[in-house]
């Protein structure tokens, strides 16, 4: 069935119901699912709404960044001071932010990796700024070729490299070198952040106000409506924050934990049809004692368990 019956059916259900008449249509159902596809096409909308939403706050805390510094920090702080973050915590109002990075427009099957924020480091966050502080079409050239960037710049993350092992496994690839690493993130992973401003540390209440709770799953669904046309087979949340906020708070609806050792657990669920993967710590952090091998089969095969579902 096409758009323009779907717009006919919906309009013509909508003057009866309005004249307040419940005439029969010829399949004793069609009422019901045209009602249900009405449903799902608002939340459809609001979906793609949410999508174009993530880039154009992105735009207009650029500009804000650019034609009034004193505002946009004023707006960082009162995000830190609704989340009820403090020192190192706090977020930062003298760099602009990172909503996500990744090439959502090549047409490939993505993976989406979602973060709490984007961090901060002495070293490399200055030159990063570099990359996207002159023009908005630098910056969504950094958006865009963040990974390759990156790796040219002879930058080195021990999280991009211990996360690739996982994507490696679920494709049946070898990554030989960083290049091969940065060349396939470059091609099939997006970054979101939930809070797109920088910080030297981040963490989050245990339990989050209604306030703070609806402020971050908000942003948690702008995050899944970007990358739910992208073609993306799952979506990663990788740490204890990340994992309490979804499971603690109920955002998600999450089954029964599954250990990957004795010190980490995965929870498996699915957010607007996409299969996603919550870890309860922070995976690749040595103290967890994940060894490589956890990484090429243990993580993967227990992923798959959803994707085969």
């Amino acid at each position: 069935m096409d758009d323009g019956i779907y717009s006919s059916i919906l309009q013509k259900t909508a003057i009866e119901e309005s004249a307040g008449c419940r005439r029969k249509f010829p399949h004793p159902n069609i009422l019901r699912n045209v009602r249900m596809l009405r449903r799902w096409l608002s939340q459809y909308a609001i979906l793609l709404s949410m999508e174009v939403d993530m880039v154009k706050k992105a735009r207009a805390d650029f500009d804000l960044f650019h034609t009034n510094l004193a505002a946009y920090k004023k707006q960082v702080d009162g995000i830190s001071n609704l989340l009820g973050l403090k020192g190192v915590a706090r977020l930062r109002g003298d760099y602009l932010p990172t909503y996500f990075v990744g090439d959502i427009g090549n047409g490939l099957h993505k993976y989406a990796l979602f973060s709490l924020n984007p961090g901060f480091s002495e070293k490399q966050n200055p030159t990063e700024e570099t990359w996207k502080n002159s023009s908005w079409k630098d910056y969504e050239n950094f958006t865009k070729r963040f990974f390759t960037l990156y790796h040219r710049a002879g930058m080195k993350s021990r999280y991009y490299e211990k996360i690739s092992m996982i994507f490696a496994a679920l494709e049946g690839l070898t990554f030989h070198n960083r290049e091969d690493i940065y060349n396939f993130f470059q091609e099939h992973l997006i970054n979101i952040d939930l809070l797109p401003y920088h910080s030297s540390g981040i963490g989050l209440p245990s339990t989050l106000s209604s306030e703070q709770r609806e402020y971050m799953r908000d942003n948690l669904m702008r995050g899944i409506a970007l990358v739910k046309n992208q073609g993306v087979r799952l979506a990663l949340f990788n740490g204890q924050a990340l994992c309490q906020l979804l499971v603690g708070n109920k955002l998600v609806e999450a089954g029964v934990p599954v250990p990957v050792n004795e010190k980490i657990s995965i929870y498996l669920f699915r957010l607007e049809g996409i299969p996603c993967v919550a870890f309860s710590k922070f995976i690749t952090q040595p103290f967890f004692k994940l060894k490589d091998v956890d990484f090429r089969k243990t993580i993967p095969k227990l992923i798959q368990s959803i994707l085969n579902q």
